[in-house]
C-alpha cells in the first residue's frame, strides 16, 4: 500500500487504539504525520496520525490538519511539527511551528514561519537535555544544518552547518545522536 509519512517516533504501547480500519492496535505505536495513505481517503486531508508498528498497514489519523509537516517530533505529551504547504508551482511555502496536545488533540501556533527561509528535513527531542534539535537545509539546498528549535517561541537557532545534506535525525533518551545523509549512509 503506497502511504507517506514523516517524523515518526517511537511511543509506548497502547494496546486498545483502534486503527482506521477498525483493528485494535497489538502493538507499539508510532506517532507521524500521515500526508498521503491511498486505503483511507475518506479523510481528505493530512494530520497527526499513529502508526502500529506490528501492523503497520493499520494507520489511524487521529487529528486532521490541512498541512503538510516537513519535521515533527514529539516531546513531553506534545507533538511539535513544522507545517507547510505546496504552492501551484510546486514551491514549498512554510507555514508555522505547532504543538499538538495529545490529549484533546488542541492546536497552539508557536510560531509563524511564513517568513523563514529555511525548511527542516527532521527533528528530534534529546531528554537528556531538553532541547529539540532541527535539521534544515542551507542556501545551497546541498548541506544540512543542524539547530535547535525553542519550543515556547519556535526560534530556530543554528548550531553547525554540515559538510553534507541528512535527511533524518534521531536522538536516544542518553543524548545520542544519529543522522542518516542523502546518500544514505548511517552516521553517530
Amino acid at each position: 500500500t503506497p502511504r507517506s509519512v514523516s517524523a515518526s517516533r517511537l511511543m509506548p504501547e497502547k494496546p486498545h487504539k483502534k486503527s482506521a480500519a477498525g483493528q485494535t492496535a497489538i502493538g507499539k505505536l508510532s506517532y507521524c504525520w500521515l500526508i498521503y495513505e491511498d486505503e483511507i481517503e475518506e479523510y481528505g486531508s493530512y494530520g497527526l496520525s499513529t502508526l502500529d508498528l506490528k501492523a503497520p498497514e493499520y494507520v489511524n489519523v487521529i487529528y486532521e490538519n490541512d498541512y503538510q509537516a516537513c519535521a515533527g517530533a514529539y516531546a513531553d505529551n506534545r507533538y511539535y511539527a513544522y507545517l507547510y504547504m505546496t504552492n501551484y508551482n510546486g514551491q514549498v511555502v512554510p507555514k508555522n511551528f505547532i504543538s499538538m496536545n495529545l490529549e484533546d488533540g488542541s492546536i497552539r501556533q508557536v510560531a509563524d514561519y511564513s517568513d523563514i527561509t529555511t525548511i527542516y528535513t527532521d527533528m528530534s527531542y534529546d531528554y537528556s537535555t531538553s532541547t529539540m534539535y532541527a535539521l534544515g537545509v542551507d542556501d545551497t539546498g546541498t548541506k544540512s544544518v543542524l539547530a535547535t528549535v525553542d519550543l515556547d517561541n519556535g526560534n530556530y537557532t543554528p548550531i553547525k552547518t554540515l559538510e553534507q545534506g541528512f535527511l533524518t535525525l534521531a536522538i536516544t533518551y542518553s543524548g545520542v545522536c544519529y543522522g542518516i545523509s542523502t546518500e544514505g549512509i548511517l552516521y553517530k
